[in-house]
């Protein structure tokens, strides 16, 4: 029955192939976190292609240079913190170019490429935001999005925290 089973979710996941890259957005009170795993081998290709800069497919043409130097990861940081155009509440979030941070996961996808986390963050005003809107650079290609708005709460010694889940 196991191996059946398994079977069965080995062959639907290959069926259904989901974007090589993810995001999740954290609203909190007063702030917004993105973070972004990229497959950065695929999207440095697509950066560094003549012709996807030519056709408008990335507004970023990454040099030779840019590829072997140390701060290709804050440039490609810098890069997101002002091509992510985030909406709360119809107001435009601005990520300041020092709220950022990338992260090697070591992790590969199912191509053997790496993937690389960028942790971006703005702050907003809003009380309880009802509606949120987001664009990724076209360069990243598609991107799976989750959007989470945590609770919390202390839970004493041997008692009982109830959440609403909505």
């Amino acid at each position: 029955m196991m191996i059946l089973l398994a079977s069965l979710i080995g062959t639907v996941a290959h069926t259904h192939e989901f974007p090589q890259n993810s995001a999740q957005i954290i609203l909190r009170d007063g702030q917004v976190e993105v973070r972004l795993l990229v497959d950065i081998d695929a999207w440095q290709s697509t950066l560094s292609d003549p012709t996807a800069w030519l056709t408008g497919e990335t507004d970023l043409l990454l040099t030779q240079e840019d590829l072997s130097s140390d701060a290709l990861t804050d440039k490609l940081a810098q890069y997101l913190a002002g091509a992510i155009e985030l909406t709360l509440e119809q107001e435009a979030l601005v990520f300041k170019s020092e709220s950022y941070q990338a992260y090697a996961t070591g992790h590969k996808d199912e191509a053997e490429q790496g993937l690389v986390e960028f942790r971006l963050s703005a702050r907003h005003a809003f009380a309880d935001p009802k509606g949120l809107s987001v664009q990724f650079p076209a360069s990243l290609a598609s991107v799976l999005v989750s959007v989470v708005q945590p609770q919390y709460g202390l839970t004493k010694a041997g008692e009982t925290k109830i959440f609403s889940l909505q």
